[in-house]
């Protein structure tokens, strides 16, 4: 068995973390999330909001919304974003273009990134620049330049994990998981086991499955009196026909939001939609290194 990877960003202060976005979790912090910028908020108001609101929180919220949704003229929208006077919005712009895996957004990513001054909002650019640039040379998830099949396995919730949105919570970690892995260079997800092993056999290239777990959703209270969920993801890769254990990922990160934000059912499973979502990215970070070596 080869040893398992793992990648574990560490949480900021609770002090900087009410006030910063950090790249490695810019999809994560609602900070302040009302009912307006809940999941099930109306796209036409999200597409108002994202430059016309007043509060921050407002248009990160419609940012975030946009990354989820993908709705035609987004990526317009977004890259209007990136000149947004708060940072927050601006890194949450870059990340919902990068998962666009729109290659029109580079001019508009590379202008901006000349320009940005905070290191956080800069990183977040340079990611999302790489995964469009792999898309743009064709070395990405589409058959040409393909290395390996990824299939995935199981997704599911540790008992007592996620309460009574347990079920609904693995199916986010199974969304997050395929969309993530699709982004890694030489990856082709295949939509269905049957695929897999087709793709696998007519293309002569190995079959790896990724079998996931919320092992943990957890609220916590922070002294500048936000709150927060706090989620771990474990991946274990397997490879076919072998089934034997090769690589593991890891992955936390925690959601933000105020306390009134609690009373709201939406907002709380925005909140840990969204923490789900950031751990995935999280373990993924190294899943390009992780593929490789379950090949191995």
């Amino acid at each position: 068995m080869i040893r398992g990877l793992s990648s574990v960003p560490s949480l900021p202060s609770s002090s900087r973390m009410a006030r910063w976005v950090t790249a490695a979790m810019v999809c994560l912090f609602l900070l302040g999330v009302n009912a307006r910028v809940s999941p099930a908020q109306d796209l036409q108001s999200a597409r108002r909001e994202i430059t016309k609101a007043d509060d921050f929180r407002v248009r990160l919220g419609a940012a975030l919304l946009i990354g989820r949704t993908k709705p035609p003229d987004g990526r317009a929208l977004l890259e209007k974003a990136l000149s947004d006077p708060h940072p927050a919005v601006r890194a949450a712009a870059a990340a919902a273009l990068g998962s666009y895996n729109d290659t029109g957004a580079i001019p508009a990513l590379e202008q901006h990134l000349a320009t940005e001054g905070t290191p956080s909002v800069r990183t977040q650019i340079e990611s999302s620049l790489n995964v469009l640039r792999v898309a743009a040379s064709g070395k990405g998830g589409g058959s040409k330049g393909t290395k390996y099949i990824v299939q995935l396995g199981s997704m599911r919730t540790a008992s007592g994990v996620g309460g009574a949105r347990g079920d609904q919570l693995g199916q986010v970690l199974r969304a997050a998981a395929r969309e993530r892995a699709a982004s890694v260079p030489g990856a082709f997800v295949a939509p269905d086991p049957q695929t897999a092993a087709r793709r696998g056999l007519e293309q002569h290239l190995p079959v790896l499955v990724i079998d996931g777990t919320l092992v943990r959703m957890s609220q916590q209270s922070q002294n500048n009196g936000t709150v927060g969920f706090s989620a771990q993801v474990d991946f274990s890769v397997r490879k076919v026909p072998e089934h034997s254990l090769r690589a593991s990922l890891t992955g936390n990160a925690m959601s933000i939001g105020t306390a009134r934000s609690l009373g709201s059912e939406r907002n709380i499973a925005a909140l840990q939609d969204q923490a789900v979502d950031g751990a995935v990215e999280s373990a993924m970070r190294n899943a390009d290194r992780g593929f490789t070596q379950a090949l191995q």
